[in-house]
C-alpha cells in the first residue's frame, strides 16, 4: 500500500456532525465529566468520615496496584465455582477495556496528534488494526453482555434474585447492551454510506451490518451528504439519529457511575488494592480504651468497611455458599453487606437514625442474624471483589456483646468464665483432672521450663468423652 493509499485508509472521526452539534457535544461531555468527578468526591469524601484503620492498607502501593491488576484482569475468583461467570464477565470486562482504550486514542489523534502536533497516526495499517481489534473486542463485549441477559431473564440465576435486586440493576446491564450495540450499528450505517469499501472488512461486524443494509435496499444518499437531511428516511438520518442517541445514553452512563452499580467497576478495584493480604489469619484487636464503640452508628465502620459495601455487586456468590443460609439459618452475608450500605445511603438522605444491630427487629441488623455467623469465612473465600465479611460481622457481634444482646445461653458461658475461668461453669481446680489416667507424668510449665506448650482448652478439659480424645493426643505427643 502505497502513502497516498494510506493516507486514504481512514475515516472522518465527527462524521456528519456540524460545527454547532460539535460545540453541544462538548458542552454535554463537560457537564458529563463534572457530574461523575462530583460523585467520586463524594464517595471518597464520605469514606474518610468512617473510623481510622487498625490494619496497613497502603503500604507497599506499587505492588498492590500490580497484584490488583493481576487479579482482576484474569477475572480469577470470578471463575472459581461457576466458569459461565467467569466467561461471561471475562468478555464483558475485557470488552469494555477495549473500547475505553479505543475511544482515549481516538482523543489522543483529535487533541493532541492533530491539534498540537498536527500528525495523523490514525490511518492505513494502524487504523486497520484498530478497527480489527475494536470490532472484535467489541463483540467480545456483546456477547458477554447477552450471556448476562440470559443468565438474568431467562435461567433467573437464583443468586441474582433477592430483595436488594432493584431496576437499577435492570437499568445498568441494559444500558451496557445499548452501548455496545449502539457502536456497530453507527459503524455500519456509516459504512454502508461510504459505498462499503473493501478495506473496511477488517470492521468485520460493522461490514456484515452494512452488507445487511444493502440487501435491504436501505436509501442513501452517499458520504458526501451526511448528516441531518430533509429528504426522508435514509442512511444519513439514520446515522445522525444514532450518533446523537449513542452519545446521549454514553453521557448517562458515565455521569451516572458514582451513584448506582456501576460504581463498583471503581470501587471493587480499589478494595482489592485495599485488601487486607492476612485476612481470616488475623481480625482487628478489640479497642483497649473502654469507650470504644463498635458498631453504635454506621460512622464507627472503618472507611475500608464503608468501601466493601460499595464494592458489593449483588452477585451473591457469598450467600450460595454461607453454611447457615443453606441451614435456613437468616444470615444471608450480602444482605448484611447492602443492609448497611442501604441504611447509611438511608441516612445521608435525612433518614432516621436506628440501632445497628439489636434483638427484637428495631434495628439494621437483626441479633439472630449475626448469632448465626461460625466465622467459616466462606463467604470470604468466595467474594470476587474481597470483601472482608467477617471483619464488619466480628464488628457487629462485639456490639452485640457490648448492649447484652446475646443469647441466652452465651450469657451462662460468659457468667462462668467470669465466675470460674471456663465456660463450663466447674471449679479451676478440676482442670488438669483429665490427665490422672496418663500413664506418665505431664510436666507443668509453671514449675519447670518445656519445649513446647500445649494448650488444652475448656472442653478436654471438662467434657468426658473429650478428656479421652485428650488423652489420646497427650500419649501420641508423648511418643
Amino acid at each position: 500500500m502505497n502513502t497516498l493509499a494510506q493516507a486514504d485508509v481512514a475515516r472522518e472521526t465527527y462524521w456528519g456532525i456540524t460545527s454547532v452539534e460539535y460545540a453541544v457535544f462538548y458542552f454535554l461531555a463537560f457537564v458529563t465529566v463534572a457530574v461523575f468527578t462530583y460523585g467520586v468526591y463524594r464517595r471518597f469524601a464520605r469514606y474518610t468520615q468512617g473510623d481510622g484503620e487498625s490494619l496497613p492498607r497502603l503500604d507497599d502501593l506499587q505492588r498492590r496496584v500490580v497484584s490488583a491488576a493481576k487479579i482482576v484482569l484474569s477475572n480469577e475468583k470470578q471463575f472459581n465455582r461457576d466458569l459461565y461467570g467467569g466467561l461471561m464477565h471475562s468478555f464483558i470486562l475485557w470488552g469494555f477495556l477495549t473500547l475505553f482504550i479505543a475511544t482515549s486514542i481516538l482523543m489522543v489523534e483529535e487533541y493532541a496528534a492533530k491539534k498540537l502536533l498536527h500528525i495523523s497516526f490514525w490511518n492505513g495499517d494502524f487504523y486497520l488494526a484498530y478497527q480489527f481489534m475494536v470490532d472484535a473486542m467489541g463483540l467480545l463485549f456483546v456477547v458477554g453482555i447477552g450471556m448476562a441477559l440470559y443468565r438474568r431473564y431467562w435461567i433467573r440465576n437464583h443468586r441474582l434474585w433477592d430483595r436488594h435486586t432493584s431496576l437499577e440493576d435492570d437499568l445498568f446491564i441494559w444500558t451496557l447492551f445499548a452501548l455496545g450495540i449502539g457502536g456497530f450499528l453507527l459503524e455500519g450505517l456509516r459504512v454502508y454510506s461510504a459505498g462499503i469499501p473493501d478495506y473496511e472488512v477488517v470492521s468485520f461486524v460493522a461490514y456484515g451490518m452494512a452488507l445487511g443494509f444493502d440487501a435491504l435496499g436501505l436509501a442513501t444518499l452517499g458520504p458526501e451528504q451526511a448528516g441531518l437531511n430533509g429528504a426522508g428516511f435514509n442512511v444519513e438520518n439514520l446515522h445522525w439519529l444514532a450518533w446523537w442517541t449513542h452519545s446521549l445514553i454514553a453521557f448517562f452512563f458515565i455521569a451516572w457511575i458514582p451513584y448506582a452499580k456501576p460504581f463498583h467497576m471503581l470501587s471493587s478495584f480499589a478494595n482489592v488494592v485495599t485488601r487486607d493480604e492476612k485476612a481470616g489469619k488475623r481480625l482487628p484487636n478489640v479497642p483497649s480504651d473502654l469507650d470504644a464503640t463498635n458498631a453504635e452508628s454506621i460512622d464507627d465502620f472503618t472507611w475500608k468497611e464503608l468501601l466493601d459495601q460499595d464494592a458489593c455487586t449483588k452477585c451473591g456468590r457469598c450467600s450460595s455458599v454461607c453454611p447457615a443460609k443453606a441451614s435456613d439459618r437468616p444470615l444471608d452475608p450480602r444482605n448484611v453487606i447492602l443492609d448497611l450500605k442501604s441504611y447509611r445511603e438511608d441516612l445521608e438522605a435525612g433518614g432516621e437514625d436506628q440501632p445497628i444491630v439489636a434483638d427484637g427487629g428495631t434495628s439494621v441488623i437483626n441479633a439472630e442474624t449475626m448469632e448465626s455467623c461460625m466465622a467459616c469465612m466462606a463467604c470470604m473465600d468466595a467474594c470476587p471483589v474481597e470483601i472482608e465479611h467477617l471483619k464488619s460481622f466480628t464488628r457487629l457481634n462485639r456490639q452485640l456483646t457490648d448492649q447484652g444482646d446475646i443469647d441466652s445461653s452465651m450469657q451462662d458461658v460468659f457468667q462462668n468464665v467470669m465466675q470460674n475461668g471456663n465456660t463450663f461453669g466447674d471449679s479451676p481446680r478440676n482442670r488438669g483432672d483429665w490427665t490422672e489416667e496418663l500413664e506418665f507424668d505431664v510436666a507443668d510449665a509453671r514449675k519447670e521450663e518445656v519445649d513446647y506448650l500445649w494448650y488444652v482448652g475448656d472442653f478436654p478439659s471438662y467434657d468426658e468423652r473429650n478428656k479421652q480424645v485428650a488423652r489420646s493426643l497427650a500419649t501420641i505427643l508423648k511418643e
